[in-house]
């Protein structure tokens, strides 16, 4: 027999690409760092009750609005959506963006 190590089946249970027909805005609750048979993945678990793998693409967005301590991305408003992306060859990602005060989401400086 051999042993099963939860967070490999933690993906299952995260938002898909396919789920988000429109962008959800929301904000993230917890964030967590699972392992996986691909290493170390981070998590944001959001207040809708779902789950967003956290992509480069989503922890630099994270990062430049809010800092490098992921205590500092809890309980801001951020955009969970989808777009085209090179790192993933061409096909859409699940992308988090942070919102600004006036509810749009934040340009980049």
């Amino acid at each position: 027999m051999s042993k099963v190590d939860k967070g490999e089946y933690m993906f299952a249970e995260t938002l898909k690409t396919a789920d988000i027909k429109e962008d959800i805005k929301t904000e993230i609750s917890e964030e967590k760092l699972i392992a996986t048979r691909y290493g170390d993945k981070r998590i944001a678990v959001l207040k809708i009750g779902q789950q967003v793998f956290l992509n480069a693409i989503s922890i630099r967005n994270l990062v430049e609005a809010f800092g490098d301590e992921t205590d500092d991305w809890l309980n801001k408003p951020i955009i969970v959506t989808t777009e085209l992306s090179k790192r993933t060859q061409g096909k859409r990602a699940v992308i988090i963006k942070p919102v600004d005060m006036q509810g749009a989401v934040a340009k980049k400086k």
